[in-house]
This record gives C-alpha cells, sequence and structure tokens, in this order.
C-alpha cells in the first residue's frame, strides 16, 4: 500500500523556507560580528581616550627627572629641584594608576597596560639605587629613565587594531613624531651629564649617538601618517634656524674625539633642545585633542554604518517572508 503524498502546501512551504532560514542565519552572524565590532570600538577608544593624556603628561614628567638627574652635580638625593620633580611624578603616577584601575579589570587589561603598570612599580627602587650610588654611572639612572618612558610610549599604540581610520594613523604619525622628541631629551640628558663632568665616555657619546640616529628616523616615519595640521607644524621646526644648528651640534658630537673638549656651547644647547623639546611637546598635545576628536567623529560614523547594515538586512528578510507568503498562497491556490 504505497504512502499517503504529502500536501502541496507542505512542500512548498519547505522549499520557501530553505533559503529564507539560510538568509536569517547569515544576518545573525552579521548581527553578531557587528555588536562585537562595536563593542571593541567602544573598548579600545574609552580606554585610550582616558589614558592617553595622563600618560602623556607622565611622560613628560618622567623626562623633566630624567634631565634632572643628569643635571644634578653630585649625588641625585640632596638635589633640591629634582626632589621637587620627584613629587610632581609621584601625583602624575598616582593619577595615571587610578585611571587605568577605572577603565581596565586587572586580569582582563591589555599586555601594554600591565607592562606600564609593572615599570611603575620599579621606579622607588630606581631611585633610592640612584641616590645610593649602587646605579653607576649616571648614565645608567638616565637608562632605566629610557625604560619607563618606553613603557609609556607603548600606550599610543593601542589603535593599531583600527588603524585603517585615517584617526588613528593620525595617531601614528603623531606618536612618532612626539617619540622624537623622547630621543632627543635623551640626547640632552646625556650630554647634559658629559658637561656637568667636562668629559663624555665612549659609552655616553654611543648613547648619545644612539639617540641621535633614534630621533632622525622617528622624525621620518613620522612625516608617512601626521595629519595636515601637524604637518605644517613639522614643516616649520624643520625649517628653523634653532633645528637647524641643533643638527650641526649633533654632525660635531659624532666626529669628535671622546678623549678632547666637548665642541658644544652649553647655554646654547640647553636654549635649542629646550626650545624644540616644548614646541614638539605642544604639538603632540593638539595633535591628540585633534584626533580625540577626529575618533568621536569616526566611532558615530561607525555605528551609523553598522546599524545601516544590519536594518537593510533585517528589512531584507521581512520583504522575503512577506513576498514568499503571498507567493506561496497564490501557487497553492492555482495548483
Amino acid at each position: 500500500m504505497s504512502a499517503t503524498p504529502q500536501p502541496i502546501r507542505s512542500k512548498l512551504l519547505r522549499i520557501l523556507l530553505l533559503p529564507l532560514i539560510s538568509m536569517v542565519a547569515l544576518w545573525g552572524v552579521i548581527a553578531y560580528s557587528s555588536a562585537e565590532e562595536i563593542a571593541t570600538i567602544s573598548q579600545t577608544q574609552n580606554r585610550w581616550e582616558v589614558i592617553g593624556a595622563p600618560v602623556l603628561q607622565l611622560i613628560t614628567e618622567f623626562q623633566r627627572e630624567r634631565q634632572l638627574s643628569a643635571e644634578a652635580p653630585g649625588s641625585t638625593g640632596y638635589d633640591k629641584s629634582l626632589g621637587d620633580q620627584r613629587q610632581i611624578t609621584d601625583r602624575t603616577v598616582t593619577r595615571v594608576r587610578q585611571v587605568i584601575d577605572s577603565v581596565t579589570d586587572a586580569d582582563e587589561a591589555p599586555e601594554r597596560v600591565r607592562a606600564l603598570v609593572t615599570a611603575l612599580d620599579t621606579l622607588t627602587r630606581l631611585r633610592q639605587d640612584a641616590d645610593s650610588g649602587r646605579l653607576s654611572p649616571r648614565l645608567r639612572v638616565l637608562t632605566a629613565y629610557d625604560e619607563l618612558i618606553d613603557a609609556a610610549y607603548m600606550q599610543f599604540t593601542e589603535g593599531d587594531a583600527l588603524s585603517s581610520t585615517s584617526s588613528y594613523r593620525t595617531v601614528r604619525g603623531m606618536s612618532f613624531y612626539s617619540s622624537s622628541a623622547e630621543y632627543l631629551a635623551r640626547q640632552h640628558a646625556v650630554l647634559t651629564s658629559s658637561l656637568v663632568r667636562g668629559r663624555m665616555s665612549p659609552t655616553e657619546r654611543a648613547a648619545f649617538i644612539a639617540g641621535m640616529a633614534g630621533r632622525r628616523i622617528a622624525i621620518a616615519n613620522s612625516e608617512n601618517d601626521m595629519g595636515p595640521e601637524l604637518r605644517v607644524r613639522y614643516d616649520d621646526l624643520l625649517k628653523s634656524f634653532v633645528y637647524r644648528r641643533l643638527l650641526d651640534v649633533e654632525s660635531k658630537v659624532f666626529s669628535s674625539d671622546t678623549a678632547g673638549a666637548l665642541p658644544v656651547e652649553p647655554s646654547v644647547w640647553r636654549s635649542d633642545a629646550r626650545a624644540i623639546l616644548d614646541h614638539i611637546t605642544r604639538d603632540t598635545e593638539d595633535e591628540l585633542a585633534r584626533a580625540e576628536a577626529q575618533r568621536d567623529s569616526d566611532k558615530v560614523a561607525a555605528y551609523w554604518r553598522i546599524g545601516l547594515i544590519v536594518g537593510l538586512g533585517l528589512a531584507a528578510i521581512v520583504v522575503s517572508i512577506l513576498l514568499s507568503y503571498r507567493f506561496g498562497r497564490s501557487l497553492v491556490g492555482e495548483l
């Protein structure tokens, strides 16, 4: 005895449901991916925007503390200016720790953020070793500050995951430009320490040249990604007499004999280095503010784009269901 054939309505329903189910599944994947993208953008931006400005200030205070450590004629533990600066640095460190705790969980914080917290934990020991003379010669103290600042600068690579947007490329250009100031600050600290003692050791000369090379590479790399506003300030800096005179001093130190007198006028070098560092710091702060405003605009645009994609997909599913229902009823009636 043959089986009763299924009604035409059931057969048509199965035929029409297959593409609809596939369409709903595809829309679900797109919607889930879009939700994850929104969460990632919000989490990354919120963390970066809150941490960025305090970390930039922290870098500035570390640079000042390092420079004053280089200028100290005797033990760093007895220098009043350095002691005052350490108190300012400590307040900034406390602020950075607070903002990190407010936007990240200790177990889920990005590796670069955890590295910064670990580096900050070494600051007290660094000062103690510098004051007691355990960290000697003075170049080792300066190098220890270099490592602290490197950990802080790592926070400005946070936006690399979203570097397809112009705002994050701008941040990358700003980061290179700002790091050129850090390399100059290292040169300044090394040369100042040598001028205080009246001589430059081969190791210090190598450190100065390494800073010079790093600075020139960083400022060249910054040109690839910097925004138009920063590029104007960048061009002004490179064309300035002060910058050209600093390049001349670098070349003289590079070609000098460490056994002889340093071919540097201390007051001129100090004035030029300070002027260039201040110039780059101001430019970086302005560019950071512009980048934050641009990232806000990019985030809103991303939300609209994602919402449009998800909304159109949902509308297509609803329309497909309605058309399939009408087509199915009409076909069943005809059959």
